[in-house]
């Protein structure tokens, strides 16, 4: 699904960039960025949970 994301994103500023007008050029590219930077966030956020749990699971082997 995030590879989706991350295709649609390029997609998004290829298409809006080539089509917006001269006065809308330096703007298009928002829509664009902000799904990258969506797919970053969710990536760093299930990153980190998996790490967090794997912390917790060696810490609960260690006990027994």
């Amino acid at each position: 699904m995030l590879k989706i994301l991350l295709g649609c994103a390029v997609l998004s500023i290829v298409i809006d960039m080539s089509l917006a007008d001269a006065d809308h050029r330096s703007k298009a590219w928002i829509e664009g960025f902000a799904i990258f930077v969506a797919v970053l966030v969710v990536s760093l956020v299930g990153s980190y949970n998996d790490w967090a749990k794997d912390v917790q699971f060696v810490k609960l082997q260690k006990l027994s």
